[in-house]
């Protein structure tokens, strides 16, 4: 009998799926002031990445903001997502680039600040990375 539980108990653990569709991670801004949370979730169709801060409500990271003066555009690639947005000012144009890893639990954000009369003109370029961590669901 107890060989029969035995047998029932490894079955059912070796049939569960043991990779999971949906993740989540806590970053932590360099200068230690600012907090967010991400959540992706593969499990329908479309790839949709989720987030919010910590008093704020969940929001789809890929949604293009009401200004006009920006674009956003959004990549999945498995367990990765890069977000490119640009934004046009007066005299200046910022282009930032997210990329958030799932697979490594890390956020890398670069922004580029650009001369609107001057092409391919660079000012300045930021890069910041991010101390994730794993949230478990």
């Amino acid at each position: 009998m107890k060989n029969k539980i035995i047998l029932v108990m490894i079955f059912i653990l070796i049939n569960t799926n043991l990779y999971s569709d949906r993740f989540m991670m806590n970053c932590i801004s360099p200068d230690r002031k600012n907090a967010t949370f991400y959540k992706l979730d593969n499990t329908k169709k479309e790839n949709k990445l989720f987030v919010r801060s910590m008093k704020g409500r969940w929001s789809d990271f890929c949604e293009q903001d009401i200004d006009i003066n920006k674009k956003v555009k959004c990549f999945f690639k498995e367990l990765s997502v890069i977000r490119l947005e640009e934004e046009i000012q007066q005299d200046l144009i910022i282009k930032s680039k997210k990329s958030i890893s799932f697979s490594n639990y890390e956020l890398i954000e670069k922004k580029e600040e650009y001369k609107k009369n001057e092409n391919n003109a660079s000012d300045g370029s930021v890069e910041k990375v991010f101390e994730c961590r794993k949230i478990r669901l």
